[in-house]
Formats: structure tokens, C-alpha cells, sequence
């Protein structure tokens, strides 16, 4: 009795550990597909993730302009994949791509079922083609199905890239070009051809890259705009916790501290491993004066990225309101040593150095942190309080 289940146990670890591998060769074959005709049509880098949606981690293969990265499971049976290249500038070449990859798969399947009607195949590689052509069968009706992947994140199936093409085709050419800038991080240009675009085609990712550039060139103001003009209630609830992120940040600079709180809440809805929701929330906090609150989510922030002197700096601007004065100190500290050359550690140190009597040094602190950058919160404020405290008898 002891003996079958023994034999019972291997059998269910050598399938499970064939099915795996089948699976794996179909991600595999998969991406690869789409990078064939991405190096072909780009003459550039492309990047092949095997195991994740464009995580850098795992082994790293390289060949040529080709790139491949397989990040390490456990189980590849719920695992996917996924192809970055370039941008290329037409609608067919776009399509070519994405078919190219559940297709191809298929079709080395297809050439392969002919072998299981040989007599001398050994019966167990049988076993394997036919798995694997039912395999390649499955993934090819599961990738042409339109839908989008994961609900955190602008990934959609090839068939739903299609369709986006093809909806597209009108205003493709500007949208390519824009791509194309955005790769390069070319901002302005990226808005200069998206601005060409009739907003009735506004969708995710158009409206993902107008909120990308806004911020990267600091047009808070218009973000703004964008929002309120374009952002109806469909494309709202269809943020990713990325660019709930990103909307807040002009909130913050237009001191709507409220709605920034809104979007970070959205934000770590959607991704509660976020170390920029649960910092940027935190640095609100701060600013609406709820530092316990400000304080928990930097620890949170601190815990996911040790060495992220944003979110240290954050917790000791709370730590110095709470009256915690010596983990202040502690994190001011720290936050120097990860990196001087931000305008915000000068800003909290001088704070630091006002609540323990010594305003001229604050003083110091505070103009250099407004050499450094003009813009750092409440600066201003801060320049003119430690005056008064040094004026005063």
C-alpha cells in the first residue's frame, strides 16, 4: 500500500514538474515570437521577461539586441510574459508583432503533432507534444481573447492589442510617433503629437502618457487641466496605482492636499507593496498635521525601500512633530548619508535644529535647501520663522 502511494506521488511530481516545463516553453516561444519581428522592423534593443510582466530580476541572457530575463518560480502554470521594444511607426508592423507571438508558438506545435503517428517515438514524448499541442492551443485562444491582463496595470492580451490598433487607425500615426518620443524621453515632443489626437479616442494608454509627461516636466497646472477636462469617470476608475501616483503629485504642488490624499488611498488600493503610494501618502499626512498616520505609512515605505532617503527624510519630519526627537535625529542622519544633494534633508534638519534652540543654524539650513531647489515645501515659511525666533530676545 505504502509502496502505490509512493509510485502515485512520484507520478504527480514528474507530470506537475512536465506540465511546468511545457508551460515554461510556451511563454518562452511566446515572447520570443513577438521579439523576432520587434528586432526586425526596430533594429534595436528588445527585451524578452520570462515569469513576469517586465520585473528585472532572474538570470539575464543576452544575444545581440535581444535580451532575455527569466525571473526564477516556483510555477510557471499562472505565470506569463512579455516583449518591450522600441515603438515602430505603422499599424501593420504593430500587428505583425503581436500576432506573430501566440501564432508562431502555435504553429511549431502544429509541425510537432505529426510525430505522435510514428511508431518508434518513445510513448512518454508523445505524451509531451500532444500536452504541448494542446498547450499552444489554449494560449493561442487565451491570448487573441480581448481583455486586459491585471487589473494594477496597463497590460491587456495580444487580441485586446489588436483591437486597440485597429480602433486606433486614424489617429495611429500620431500615437506611434508619440510612442516613439516617449521611449526617448522626449516629453514635450511625446505631447506635441498627442495633442493631435482627437480625444474621442482617448483611452488608458494615451491618457497614461499625457499624465507621464505632465509630470515629468513638472506642468502641474496642466495636468490638472487634463484631468479635469479629459479624465471622465471610466478613464478614473481605470487608473493604475502608477499614475494615481502621478495625478497626486500636481494636487500636492497645488496644495489640494485632500484629493492628493484621495488618489494615494486609490494608489495603495491597488498595490499596497508600493513604495511611492505609501511615501507620498505619508509626506501628505505631513502636511495635513496627521504625523501618527504620516508616520506608520513612512515605516511601511522605509521597510519596502531601506535605502530610499525620500521616505526617511518623510518619517523624521514626523518623528520631529511627534516630539520623538532622538529617532529624528536618527533619520536625519541616515537620510545624509543616502543622499546630501536633496534640498527636502536640509529642510527637516534645520526643523531638527529650531525645536532644539539654535535658529541661526536652522536658518542656514533653510536657505540652503532653497538654493538647492526654490520650490521645497514650505521653505518660505520656515526661512521667515526662524527670523522671528532669531529677533526675539
Amino acid at each position: 500500500m505504502n509502496e502505490n502511494w509512493l509510485y502515485l506521488t512520484l507520478f504527480a511530481l514528474v507530470g506537475w514538474l512536465v506540465i511546468n516545463a511545457v508551460r515554461f516553453v510556451i511563454i518562452l516561444l511566446h515572447e520570443l515570437g513577438h521579439a523576432l519581428p520587434a528586432l526586425y522592423f526596430t533594429r534595436g534593443p528588445v527585451t524578452v521577461y520570462i515569469g513576469s510582466y517586465g520585473e528585472d530580476e532572474g538570470p539575464k541572457i543576452r544575444l545581440g539586441h535581444l535580451t532575455i530575463r527569466i525571473k526564477p518560480r516556483l510555477s510557471y502554470l499562472r505565470a506569463g510574459g512579455m516583449c518591450k521594444h522600441e515603438a515602430v511607426p505603422s499599424a501593420w508592423q504593430n500587428i505583425v508583432i503581436i500576432v506573430a507571438g501566440p501564432v508562431i508558438t502555435f504553429l511549431i506545435a502544429l509541425l510537432l503533432f505529426p510525430f505522435v503517428l510514428y511508431d518508434g517515438l518513445h510513448g512518454s514524448l508523445k505524451i509531451v507534444i500532444v500536452l504541448f499541442f494542446f498547450a499552444a492551443l489554449i494560449s493561442l485562444v487565451h491570448s487573441l481573447y480581448p481583455r486586459k491582463l491585471e487589473y494594477n496595470a496597463e497590460l491587456y492580451s495580444d487580441g485586446q492589442l489588436i483591437a486597440n490598433v485597429l480602433k486606433l487607425k486614424t489617429a495611429n500615426k500620431y500615437l506611434f510617433k508619440a510612442a516613439a518620443f516617449f521611449e526617448h524621453d522626449q516629453f514635450r515632443e511625446t505631447l506635441a503629437e498627442l495633442d493631435k489626437i482627437d480625444k474621442r479616442y482617448l483611452n488608458e494608454y494615451i491618457a497614461s502618457l499625457y499624465i507621464q509627461c505632465y509630470v515629468e516636466l513638472k506642468q502641474f497646472g496642466k495636468l490638472t487641466e487634463f484631468k479635469e477636462k479629459y479624465m471622465n469617470a471610466g478613464l478614473m476608475a481605470s487608473l493604475t496605482s502608477y499614475n494615481a501616483i502621478n495625478l497626486s503629485f500636481a494636487n500636492i504642488q497645488l496644495k489640494e492636499y485632500p484629493e492628493a490624499l484621495a488618489l494615494l488611498n486609490k494608489a495603495i488600493d491597488l498595490d499596497d507593496e508600493s513604495y511611492y503610494a505609501y511615501n507620498n501618502r505619508g509626506f501628505v499626512h505631513n502636511l495635513l498635521g496627521n504625523y501618527a498616520s504620516a508616520k506608520a505609512d513612512l515605516d511601511k515605505a522605509c521597510k519596502l525601500d531601506p535605502n530610499a532617503a525620500y521616505s526617511v527624510t518623510n518619517r523624521a519630519y514626523a518623528n520631529i512633530k511627534l516630539g520623538l526627537m532622538d529617532e529624528a535625529l536618527v533619520d536625519i542622519n541616515r537620510s545624509m548619508e543616502l543622499n546630501e544633494h536633496n534640498a527636502y534633508i536640509y529642510l527637516v534638519q534645520g526643523m531638527y535644529q529650531l525645536e532644539t534652540g539654535r535658529p541661526g543654524e536652522a536658518l542656514a539650513n533653510f536657505e540652503k535647501a532653497k538654493n538647492m531647489e526654490a520650490t521645497t515645501v514650505l521653505v518660505d515659511d520656515y526661512i521667515a520663522l526662524a527670523k522671528s525666533k532669531l529677533l526675539q530676545p
